[in-house]
């Protein structure tokens, strides 16, 4: 018998073994990949350390800071946004900034009517209401209320069109990859509370920097794929199928912790249990690709990044300022969700994206350099109407043990949410012993 075994080494499977190995159980990890992390990875590429996924934490993740500190890596953290939240659009061929914490900045940005500006007053009671009801950042299922309204909807109807397309649309789109109809206006909310007034941070030695502290402490096997999990009734047990450089090899588990994302975890069971054949085929994800721009100089454009809304029809939905080295400089570029097709050749997505590039900064013809391309097929999960109402639904019923389940699809798109998943997994998994 092989005590625990954990499959996934992304944050919430690596958070979970840890404190599962902390309370005293024999713990295995086995991960697909030849890397841990999942989207909480740090990548080198021509000189660059790159976070291709998740870029920072928040002030507001109590349980990943509880972490940091318990690892020792305190020192890495520094706040990446020392005033305020800085917001740069394109529009009609020119860039429009703005400090939403800035009254004053708000009320003088020319990047949408002064009509758009004052229907944001609008949103506050919303905010307020859902807020009230908001008890934990990482459960918005448990917020009361129908979930039947897209934040495009709700927006657009209750807010203003104006607003959305040059300001809630790009933000979203750039930062999780959703379309107007991936999040509902009840997640949109709850996210929006979630991340006001907390600082922004970042780990100096990159993000990846947490999971691999984590899985230095554990016994984490690399490039074991789980083909087959197998309920064992009479034994109360779970027989694991995985292959492990090249050959099949099975290990029965006293409990199995699964922490793959959630659209791929009924493909593991022959014979998945009622409540789980219900609610995974309701877990989607957003899928994009991130590029990253060598320049061939130390570039400064005097802000820290540009989101292009889509009605000015471009292939990018952002070109951000990523890092300086010497004297080049890296730009972080991110695909619009109508335009990203995982299947397009490579070529061709670089030179759109070049494109594009020197269209935000025209003053770059001629000094981009290399460029990589990172698809993310599985980004962040969505949340669309009815999804918290189906979550809410499998929280009360989950049917675990001996199999339990973590991961981002449960609790929040943000490396915090993932984390507390695995925290909240083994704490599931502990009181069942």
């Amino acid at each position: 018998m092989a005590g625990i075994i954990v499959v996934g080494a992304g944050i919430s499977g690596l958070t979970a073994a840890y404190r599962l190995k902390k309370a005293g159980h024999q713990v295995t990890v086995l991960e697909a990949a030849n890397h841990v992390g999942g989207r909480m990875i740090t990548i080198h590429w021509n000189g660059w350390s790159i976070d291709p996924g998740a870029k920072f934490v928040t002030g507001g993740d109590k349980y990943l800071l509880e972490m940091v500190e318990e690892l020792g890596l305190q020192d890495q953290l520094y706040q990446m946004f020392t005033e305020g939240v800085p917001t740069v659009i394109l529009r009609n061929g020119s860039l429009h900034s703005v400090n939403f914490v800035s009254l004053s900045s708000y009320l003088r940005w020319t990047g949408v009517s002064l009509r758009a500006r004052l229907a944001m007053f609008k949103l506050l009671p919303y905010l307020v209401g859902v807020g009230s009801k908001l008890k934990n950042m990482y459960r918005p299922d448990q917020i009361p209320g129908a979930d039947t309204e897209t934040y495009e909807e709700f927006f657009c109807k209750r807010i203003n069109a104006e607003m959305f397309e040059y300001w809630a649309f790009p933000t979203f789109e750039t930062y999780c990859s959703y379309s107007g109809g991936d999040i509902s206006r009840k997640a949109f909310l709850a996210l929006l509370i979630g991340y006001l007034n907390t600082k922004s941070l970042g780990l100096r030695a990159g993000i990846g920097a947490l999971p691999e502290a984590i899985a230095s402490r554990l016994d984490v096997r690399l490039g074991a794929r789980v083909t087959r999990l197998d309920l064992e009734p009479a034994s109360a047990s779970a027989r694991v199928t995985f292959l492990y450089k090249g050959r099949p090899e099975t290990l029965t588990a006293e409990r199995v912790v699964v922490a793959v994302p959630g659209h791929r975890v009924l493909e593991l069971f022959p014979d998945p249990r009622p409540a789980w054949q219900a609610f995974f085929p309701k877990v989607n994800y957003a899928f994009t690709a991130s590029i990253f721009q060598e320049v061939n100089e130390h570039f400064d454009p005097g802000v820290p990044g540009v989101m292009i809304p889509r009605p000015e029809q471009n292939y990018l939905c952002s070109v951000g300022l990523d890092q300086h080295q010497g004297e080049k400089t890296l730009l972080l570029l991110d695909t619009a969700v109508a335009a990203y097709d995982p299947l397009e050749a490579e070529a061709s997505i670089v030179a759109k994206a070049k494109a594009d590039t020197l269209k935000v900064f025209p003053q770059l013809k001629g000094k981009l350099g290399g460029t990589l391309v990172y698809h993310w097929p599985e980004k962040v999960p969505t949340y669309r109407p009815g999804y918290l109402e189906a979550l809410a639904k499998f929280y009360a019923d989950m049917q675990e043990d001996p199999v339990y389940f973590c991961g981002d699809y449960l609790t929040g798109l943000s490396t915090g949410a993932a984390l507390y998943s695995g925290w909240d997994c083994a704490d599931r998994l502990l009181a069942g012993l």
